[in-house]
């Protein structure tokens, strides 16, 4: 979950730890460059640069990151497949393991149940593995959090609760996030700078005098399998940091959720569905309501159920449903204002995550 970052700790983080990894598969390359071109660059200039250049590059690659370490974009199918099944297979471990120590162990239960809820839950109330990656389960686990819940979607109203904390809570929950990105960066620099250091391994061997900075074949080797295992163990460790950060995420909805205020949304949506029984409905499908109208400017008609745009309730109304007389309503006359806790407009770095956390693209 992206937040926005200041020239400080996260800026560290998200930005200068990746970039550096990533710059250190690119020296050869870039010393190369220079020559080629002619230019005269100090090795202490080509590090300073290029590090800022690599972090910004990656910084702005997070949602492609993000999908990619997470599995849901970019996989071969058959590989997507294979990492499935072994997701699947070791939850099935877990649950085979709470059951086992149910009554006889209950420390050894407990570990179990904490593992499992780093899984997503669906409608049945199940735990399952829904993507390839403990990192894609665990993200997609806190992130459905809300909606299973309060029947509220997380991208959507993150927002709009993180405009109405106060400054010191902001803080400290971006600098957990900062942390969880940055270990999520970093891994792909390195996975990106091994790939650069196995293909020097493979230009040395094959004895290429074209590139003068060309490292010896036991020095690249050496790299390359450094950057490699260093890669995968960061990659680890961010499934940690990002468990962690869940937790915090969860907490946020669980405390702050409450105070958003949908109310003149939902007065709205009544009176363009002719609708008045909405203002009396439960907080879950109220939420449902903002969302469906705000996000997605849609509506429910609430005669078939069928997901529309405002423009259509009357046309719809005319040829799905000719004998029913629904009542206008008069309750924009008791319009609530929506309140600073009610902030309808996402910040402005929403961009930065906001496909990468919610996978939802139904309307309904």
């Amino acid at each position: 979950m992206k937040l926005p970052f200041d020239l400080g700790v996260k800026l560290f983080f998200r930005l200068l730890i990746p970039g550096f990894f990533l710059t250190l598969g690119l020296l050869p390359l870039l010393f190369n460059l220079w020559d080629y071109a002619g230019w005269s660059i100090t090795t202490e200039y080509t590090l300073i640069l290029s590090v800022i250049l690599m972090g910004w590059l990656i910084v702005s690659l997070d949602l492609p990151i993000y999908m990619v370490f997470e599995g849901r974009r970019g996989w071969p199918r058959s590989l997507r497949s294979l990492f499935l099944s072994l997701e699947r297979r070791r939850l099935k471990k877990i649950i085979s393991k709470q059951e086992k120590y149910q009554k006889t162990d209950r420390p050894k239960y407990l570990e179990a149940t904490v593992e499992k809820r780093k899984f997503p839950i669906n409608k049945e109330g199940q735990y399952e593995a829904l993507l390839p990656t403990r990192l894609g389960n665990s993200i997609t686990a806190y992130e459905s959090y809300p909606d299973s819940r309060y029947g509220m979607d997380s991208i959507f109203y993150w927002y709009r609760i993180w405009l109405a904390l106060d400054k010191d809570l902001k803080e400290e929950i971006d600098n957990r996030a900062a942390l969880a990105d940055s270990a999520v960066y970093t891994s792909f620099a390195l996975f990106v700078s091994s790939l650069f250091w196995l293909t020097y391994a493979i230009l040395s061997v094959s004895q290429v005098t074209t590139i003068k900075y060309l490292p010896r074949p036991a020095i690249s080797w050496s790299v390359f399998l450094f950057f490699l295992i260093s890669g995968y163990l960061i990659y680890r460790m961010s499934v940690i940091i990002h468990n962690q950060f869940g937790e915090v995420f969860k907490s946020v909805f669980d405390i702050h959720g409450k105070d958003v205020d949908v109310s003149q949304v939902v007065n709205e949506v009544s009176i363009i569905t002719h609708n008045p029984s909405l203002l009396n409905s439960s907080r879950r499908e109220q939420l449902k309501t903002a969302w469906r109208y705000l996000h997605n400017y849609r509506v429910k008609c609430p005669l078939c159920g069928e997901i529309i745009a405002p423009s259509e309730v009357s046309s719809h109304n005319a040829t799905s449903h000719k004998a029913a007389a629904l009542p206008v309503s008069n309750a924009s006359t008791n319009a609530v204002p929506l309140t600073p806790s009610a902030v309808s407009q996402p910040s402005a770095s929403a961009d930065l995550t906001d496909e990468k956390i919610s996978t939802k693209e139904d309307i309904g």
